[in-house]
């Protein structure tokens, strides 16, 4: 057995475009710096509803 099939895994990793941009978020009261993780361009939503699946 070789490692080359680890070593593509680990390159397709590193060829997506991942890129983390720190915008203000916050009051008058202060602001802090929030990252935002783009992923090809497009912000990666933080939270996507899908955690509970309600009370039917």
């Amino acid at each position: 057995m070789s490692a080359e099939p680890e070593k593509e895994d680990s390159e397709k990793k590193s060829d997506e475009n991942i890129e983390v941009k720190f915008v203000p978020e916050g009051t008058f009261g202060g602001t802090i710096e929030k990252p935002i993780v783009y992923k090809e361009g497009e912000p990666v939503p933080e939270d996507t509803g899908d955690q509970g699946g309600g009370q039917n």
